[in-house]
């Protein structure tokens, strides 16, 4: 076993029932008309590939598949097919063990997928998981929010710019575009900075404490490292169970001379609360925009918890990210997840 692997569960020698499910709608499959076919191929006759086309045929899907006693699911899409996944297997399963999930990067944005160390051609992914003849295992949690069930949650600044995003020039060019505006914007102290970092009042509790109402610019709670690539703003995510909880107030002034730690992964001074936990609630006098692994939503009352820990499969020769929950920098057991609110 590798040194990557060294801290989670023991390999295991076979996937067992094998379904594939590929989201037709997910941005990178409706982009190569031949990665279907593709995946089937490499599929090889080893388990069922299936494309729901709603909701609904995902729901009943899910339902065959686990009267059917299915041990893995390999998903194909970005981050929101993977929230509509988890969603409903959550529902499909719920008081249940879940079977173990491999995740294929076939969306636009493949944020989750990336943070576990999977890139690259979904086939290709699938072609290896199919070939290898032992699996890496790690079970981390999941996030439940408003009875939806993801990997990344923001709200305030994190869902204004994901809305800009969307209104703009999406993919990388539309990413850089952004990035730069809203770096100048912040070093100018403009107008689209001072609305996307627009203080909101908001009434927090973090596991059942309650914290009063503080003036928050930016809310993130992630069960992995990176929100996006290149910035690993909650590095201790998935830590110990929890999830990894920062907030912001004011302009992102201070925040700003710090982008080399948020790059890194390293400590980064002046935030509101910056700790672990797993349960967060949030209250406000109107609808707080929010996202979750990329889908937008809004509510007056956000509830965040932690999930019973999901087993994900890797083929043995996959390379793991350094710096994961299971491994921390410096090759020891990772710290404990009740670290206290840091205030400026």
């Amino acid at each position: 076993m590798s040194e990557e692997h060294s801290l989670g569960p023991p390999p295991i020698r076979s996937l067992g029932n094998l379904a594939v499910i590929v989201n037709p709608a997910a941005g990178g499959v409706q982009r190569d008309l031949g990665l279907v076919e593709r995946l089937r191929r490499s599929l090889d006759g080893r388990g069922e590939l299936h494309a729901p086309e709603s909701i609904v045929a995902l729901v009943t899907l899910l339902q065959g598949l686990r009267h059917d006693g299915v041990e893995t699911i390999a998903v194909c899409g970005g981050d929101g097919t993977n929230l509509q996944l988890f969603t409903a297997i959550s529902n499909a399963w719920r008081g249940a063990a879940w079977p173990r999930i491999a995740l294929l990067p076939g969306g636009s944005v493949n944020t989750g997928a990336r943070n576990l160390g999977i890139v690259g051609p979904a086939d290709l992914r699938l072609r290896e998981l199919i070939d290898a003849t032992s699996f890496a295992l790690e079970r981390r949690p999941l996030i439940e929010v408003n009875g939806r069930t993801g990997m990344l949650f923001g709200a305030l600044m994190v869902a204004r710019i994901m809305e800009a995003y969307y209104r703009g020039l999406t993919g990388p060019a539309g990413c850089v575009w952004l990035a730069t505006r809203l770096v100048a914007s912040s070093a100018a102290r403009g107008p689209f900075s001072r609305a996307m970092f627009a203080d909101t009042p908001v009434a927090i509790t973090v596991d059942e404490n309650p914290l009063g109402t503080l003036p928050l610019s930016a809310i993130m709670a992630n069960v992995v490292a990176a929100p996006a690539v290149g910035l690993r703003a909650t590095p201790l995510g998935g830590a110990g169970g929890a999830f990894h909880l920062v907030a912001t107030q004011g302009p992102p002034t201070a925040l700003l001379k710090q982008l080399g730690r948020l790059w890194t992964g390293l400590p980064v001074t002046g935030l509101a609360l910056d700790r672990n936990a797993s349960r967060l609630t949030l209250t406000a006098a109107e609808p707080l925009p929010y996202t979750l692994d990329g889908e937008m939503f809004a509510s007056r009352r956000i509830r965040v918890e932690t999930t019973a820990p999901v087993t994900f499969v890797f083929p043995e020769l996959i390379t793991r990210p350094r710096g994961t929950p299971h491994e921390s920098r410096a090759g020891t057991p990772p710290p404990s997840p009740a670290r206290t609110a840091r205030r400026p």
